[in-house]
């Protein structure tokens, strides 16, 4: 019977420096893993584990080149459709308090919100693991935190959505203009656009990337 090993886990002081992560001791991956380690991976406990079984990550780690753009980017991939998906209800919520305290999904969009700003000052302060180093490699660390506040976040949205679908259905009949076939063949169009441009950029970037060099660990 065919057996798989599982890939081998790495500390701090075995790899470079630009894979760190604040706080965050033990149980990182090979930086140039297979594909068939990175599949084995999904099944081994290691410090992005939960990370990659809740949320994919949206960008491909010019990582090497330039960490801190990287995870600027990453936060941005976040932040902006945040911001745009949200901008008509800080309008609403803050512009005309008195019509949403009458409406019961009021109190599901505060709640997203809330849960989103948590989530950003988890992943940007790296806690709680910055207070213990190596207790959190596995569990508990800010990136799983933010990921679990941003499902959270997203399910109150969701059912912001639906309350408020329900709720205004009348008003929303009434004054809501039904979008033509060239609108939404276009909004998708350049979405289909958009997003082969980034894998297409980012793919290729990878082909330039050096291949880095693992630190042996001395005995």
């Amino acid at each position: 019977m065919l057996s798989l090993k599982l890939p081998r886990l790495f500390s701090t002081d075995q790899i470079p420096q630009v894979f760190h992560e604040q706080g965050i001791l033990f149980g990182y991956r090979h930086p140039q893993s297979s594909a068939t380690a990175c599949i084995l991976s999904l099944f081994q406990m290691t410090n992005e584990t939960l990370n990659i079984w809740t949320h994919l990550l949206p960008f491909w780690f010019l990582e090497i080149q330039k960490p801190r753009l990287c995870k600027v980017i990453r936060v941005l991939a976040f932040a902006y459709p945040y911001m745009w998906d949200s901008l008509p209800i800080f309008y609403r919520l803050f512009l005309f308090p008195g019509e949403s305290a009458q409406n019961e999904a009021t109190s599901y969009h505060q709640k997203h919100m809330i849960m989103t700003l948590l989530a950003s000052f988890l992943y940007s302060a790296h806690l709680p693991e910055r207070l213990a180093p190596g207790r959190f490699d596995y569990i508990g660390h800010s990136h799983q935190l933010f990921h679990v506040c941003v499902i959270l976040a997203t399910h109150m949205q969701m059912e912001a959505i639906l309350l408020d679908k329900t709720l205004r259905k009348e008003w929303l009949l009434a004054t809501s203009k039904p979008f033509s076939f060239s609108q939404i063949a276009g909004a998708i169009l350049l979405c289909i656009i958009f997003s082969l441009s980034n894998i297409i950029y980012f793919s290729a970037a990878l082909y330039r990337i050096p291949k880095p060099e693992l630190h042996k660990k001395e005995t």
